[in-house]
């Protein structure tokens, strides 16, 4: 994966982790989501993202999660218009 791709990511999570506690709450989630159907696209990904189970994504699940999609053959380009 691209150092631009990789930039892309980090980038995302900082806007998404308002608090800079490197974890994504559903608080963060919806109001970053406030206005494209917050509730479900929080839940979504978190459910989907979270592999410790505690409720929140931390920057190593957010990374993995993109590195197990660029590696599933996920282009960059897309990886870079979904974050």
């Amino acid at each position: 994966m691209s150092d631009h791709t990789k930039y892309e990511i980090v980038k995302a999570f900082k806007e998404f982790d308002q608090n800079e506690d490197k974890k994504l709450s559903k608080e963060e989630c919806l109001k970053y989501w406030e206005t494209n159907f917050p509730l479900l696209n929080s839940d979504k990904m978190i459910s989907q993202v979270d592999k410790d189970g505690d409720g929140e994504v931390s920057y190593n699940e957010w990374s993995e999660f993109w590195e197990y999609l660029y590696n599933l053959g996920y282009s960059e380009e897309m990886i870079v218009s979904e974050v």
